[in-house]
């Protein structure tokens, strides 16, 4: 296998979204939440010590300010009394009620004063709530409830910055898209990483060596499914019916064989569609998953849950491209315009190991917890 060329920005970090974390204590703990029965008296998350609980009135936790990015965010907070606690740390969900399955604990040792810490998992353009915590004594303490909204995703297409879209409205749930397609010869530029996969001189890619490239992404991606590419290829929720990715006339939106000269041309020159994507017609033809409705509703549960890593991209979900039922879609630069319709799917071998770099291309996805 081809190794892949990257290239670090100055004063980047590794590839994986840093999270600072330890672990809680093997003992037992008490959830002590802000105003419960056990006697707060005030909104801070301090048990007052009345009488039939114990005592925090030597301990103060405060939830600060949030630093959002697109895919993580440094949360602060802040701990003051007569007592250094254990272990000091936040709760992160996307809902407010903090549900233990969805709720993502990120933690570090005890200490006094300002802390904080970086969590990771996010999705870009998201209410995140977050509340700090300390452990004093075996018990935890909670501080005020905050939220804050991530930022949009960006990546760049040689040097030309563009964004994922959010798509919602389909059935199986909402999801971010690619606002252009990912030609394997172009660089990508994502969170200030730079990868380019290696193609052989006649153009092709095998399967493990374009995984291999996906995997270095920071974030979890995937290809689409074909009824997530079709329904964000025809406009989503403001679709108006059109033939083509954004126009009923494919020289407005596609490169053909009827256009393109013989060969691909640079991603978004055409006009986009109605929700802001370019070349779902024509051009290259985008891959697309055999991923079913369950399937779909489970990735996009493990997005609420948290549990999802980089390593998701793996051969199991990357050999669903090549399933019955996946394919490529759009047409391409040499198809007739008839062949790039929003429904369109190019024929493609399911035996094949490889794929013409200068045909097909990816647009990658990943699901979402709203």
């Amino acid at each position: 296998m081809k190794s892949i060329k990257f290239w670090c920005m100055a004063g980047m970090l590794a590839l994986a979204p840093v999270l600072v974390s330890c672990e809680k204590n093997s003992a037992p703990h008490s959830w002590i939440e802000p105003g419960d029965s056990s006697g707060s008296d005030d909104d801070t998350g301090n048990n007052g010590g009345e009488s039939g609980g114990p005592s925090f009135n030597y301990l103060d936790v405060e939830t600060l300010e949030a630093d959002p990015q697109s895919y993580n965010a440094m949360l602060h907070g802040r701990i003051s009394g007569s007592k250094i606690p254990s272990v000091v740390g936040f709760q992160v969900s996307y809902d407010a009620d903090f549900p233990k399955s969805y709720t993502q604990d990120v933690s570090i040792e005890g200490v006094g004063g300002r802390f904080k810490i970086q969590v990771a998992k996010l999705v870009d353009l998201a209410i995140v709530y977050y509340r700090a915590y300390a452990v004093i004594d075996g018990e935890y303490v909670y501080g005020a409830t905050r939220n804050f909204e991530t930022r949009q995703g960006t990546y760049k297409v040689d040097g030309v910055t563009y964004k994922f879209i959010k798509v919602t409205g389909l059935h199986t749930g909402s999801y971010s898209m690619m606002q252009t397609e990912m030609p394997s010869t172009s660089t990508i530029e994502f969170e200030g990483v730079k990868m380019m996969p290696d193609i052989n001189a006649n153009g092709e890619m095998t399967k493990g060596e374009f995984r291999e490239f996906l995997s270095a992404f920071p974030f979890v991606m995937r290809g689409p499914a074909v009824v997530e590419w079709q329904f964000a290829a025809k406009g989503g929720n403001d679709s108006q019916g059109l033939l083509y990715s954004g126009s009923d006339i494919a020289d407005d939106v596609a490169w053909t064989s009827s256009n393109s000269g013989g060969s691909a041309k640079r991603v978004a020159l055409k006009a986009p569609n109605e929700l802001g994507f370019y070349d779902m017609s024509g051009n290259y033809a985008e891959f697309c998953a055999a991923y079913n409705d369950d399937q779909l509703l489970d990735m996009a549960d493990n997005v609420r849950k948290f549990a999802v890593t980089v390593r998701d991209v793996s051969a199991e979900i990357f050999n669903l491209t090549w399933a019955v039922g996946g394919g490529a879609c759009g047409g391409m630069w040499s198809s007739a315009p008839s062949q790039c319709t929003v429904d369109s799917k190019v024929p493609f071998s399911l035996s094949s190991n490889k794929f013409d770099a200068n045909r097909y291309c990816y647009r990658l996805v990943y699901s979402r917890p709203d």
